[in-house]
């Protein structure tokens, strides 16, 4: 059966609405995600949103393509909802904006098929429990937020070809902008949905059937409506323009400062841990839905929405499966929604001739996602397999479970090392200079000045430059000065790259602690 883009869709007795799907699977799923969301401090990128939603840091110092600063304006106000726990409520955000995803994910197919409700929460509880989705709904990231606002595109859009007026076009540049001022990875995606209007505007209808095409100011509201959904980092890109000149603030807000490279390169080594992570996301019946979903996307969709569906889906895939960072396993989720959405009209592509059996075991099979997150750490171990994240070792903190476990709720490793690092300092007298990472830098500002813990303290992090650069051009001095004014030097670990080079020859062989003394050498 084609469903027809042109009429919209009444449902039959029994049929479930849109408004009772999205309030049934969003209500399910933020049940899910905002109990096992994580409670305390975070690691590495994580950590970075909780204390800039604490400050209302918008701008971030890591470039302006790691901004995102509508997920900080986000956290901020639903610190003001005053639920209990900031940090849990910070966290609630990707919960709350997975949860949506997953109900507009749920609405998409079932509008596509209405006639197979089973479909829709299928395509939901595959994307729902894929591990990254599940992973990234648990912590302060932007990937959700920017997934949520993914599905909100793709609701517009259906109404877009359906219908075409200038309703949707505002909406559907808007909601793309607010996607950029999450992520830039929403850029990807513009081509289809700009063309989508340039198309509705220059074609002819080929018979009364077909909707009417766009009037040429479309074009212009589209753009107009995009820049004001992408206000907030256009407003930062001209603040840094102006600082640092059009050029600088262009490539900060499409790369960040450090990232250019890997944005545009790849490796093979990349492409076979992507490979990998979508299998990991899809321990069910979900890729081969998927791959039927996809071979009859046109018949099932018409051939517009199915160009704009397969560009979708390919560009996300490509850009994550060759991405060359320690994350990347968190860039596939464009792609897994899409996975998800194929995998719904797959499901109701072969079920047209009443095959119960295949829809039981579709929605039987998605309870070994769970299963497999939950005994994967222990055969990861048992078998040494590459596991994502640059760093190994860090207190408390299981490798392992860390990356493979999704939920978060009894996941507290960075609260616990930092509250003991700065607890064995408490009795020492002076100021105590502790040398960071970017992984500890966050969790220990954290506790040190938002918990008020801690003793006299300086936490020096990729920030503190000149202070660093004192540090490299004599580290002997600078410890004999520390020492003679009755402070202390410490540092997270004594492993390159995790402490300043500088400092490595002076860092204890056993740490005191969880943290590592640094002390000046013999002599005067």
């Amino acid at each position: 059966m084609q469903v027809s883009l042109q009429q919209p869709y009444r449902p039959q007795d029994g049929t479930p609405s849109a408004k009772r799907v999205w309030l049934l699977v969003a209500a399910a799923a933020a049940v899910v995600f905002l109990l096992t969301a994580q409670r305390g401090p975070a690691w590495q990128d994580s950590g970075i949103f909780q204390w800039r939603m604490h400050t209302t840091d918008l701008a971030g110092h890591l470039g302006l393509a790691l901004a995102h600063p509508l997920l900080i304006i986000l956290g901020r106000c639903v610190r003001l909802l005053g639920l209990p726990g900031e940090l849990w409520r910070y966290n609630a955000v990707s919960a709350l904006a997975a949860a949506v995803a997953t109900a507009n994910l749920a609405v998409i197919v079932r509008r596509l098929v209405p006639k197979a409700p089973v479909a829709a929460y299928f395509a939901a509880g595959a994307f729902c429990l894929a591990h990254t989705v599940w992973w990234l709904a648990t912590i302060t990231e932007s990937h959700m937020l920017l997934t949520a606002l993914m599905t909100a595109e793709l609701l517009t859009l259906i109404g877009l070809l359906r219908k075409p007026r200038f309703s949707m076009v505002l909406l559907l540049g808007f909601f793309n902008g607010l996607g950029v001022a999450t992520h830039n990875l929403a850029l990807l995606a513009l081509p289809a949905y700009a063309l989508a209007v340039v198309v509705l505007v220059w074609r002819t209808p080929a018979s009364s059937v077909e909707p009417r095409r766009l009037a040429w100011p479309a074009i212009p509201l589209f753009a107009a409506a995009w820049c004001v959904g992408a206000a907030p980092l256009i407003w930062l890109t001209i603040r840094m323009a102006e600082q640092a000149g059009a050029a600088a603030a262009i490539q900060s807000a499409l790369f960040g400062r450090a990232w250019q490279g890997q944005v545009l390169g790849g490796s093979a080594k990349a492409a076979v841990l992507g490979l990998g992570y979508i299998i990991y996301n899809f321990p069910n019946l979900a890729l081969p839905l998927a791959a039927v979903g996809l071979w009859r996307l046109r018949r099932r969709v018409g051939a517009g929405l199915a160009v704009a569906m397969a560009y979708i889906t390919a560009i996300h895939f490509v850009f994550a499966v060759r991405y060359t960072v320690p994350d990347q396993f968190m860039f596939f989720v464009p792609f897994y929604l899409m996975v998800a959405l194929l995998a719904g009209l797959g499901l109701a592509s072969l079920c047209e001739n009443r095959r119960r059996w295949l829809k039981i075991a579709a929605v039987a099979s998605l309870v070994f996602g769970p299963m497999a997150y939950a005994i994967a750490p222990s055969a990861a171990k048992a078998m040494k397999l590459p596991l994502p994240g640059g760093r190994r070792t860090l207190p408390f903190r299981d490798h392992a479970r860390y990356w493979l476990t999704p939920w978060k709720h009894n996941e507290n490793s960075a609260g616990q090392f930092a509250r003991m690092a700065l607890g064995q300092l408490e009795d020492r007298g002076g100021l105590t200079i502790i040398f960071t990472d970017s992984t500890t830098y966050w969790p220990l500002r954290w506790v040190a000045e938002a918990e008020n813990r801690g003793p006299k303290l300086r936490i020096v992090g990729g920030t503190d430059t000149d202070l660093l650069k004192d540090v490299a051009a004599d580290p002997a001095g600078f410890l004999r000065r520390v020492e003679r004014s009755g402070n202390a030097v410490f540092v997270v670990s004594n492993v390159p790259g995790y402490c300043p080079d500088a400092l490595l020859p002076y860092v204890d062989d056993q740490p005191t602690g969880v943290l590592y003394r640094v002390r000046p050498p013999p002599g005067r």
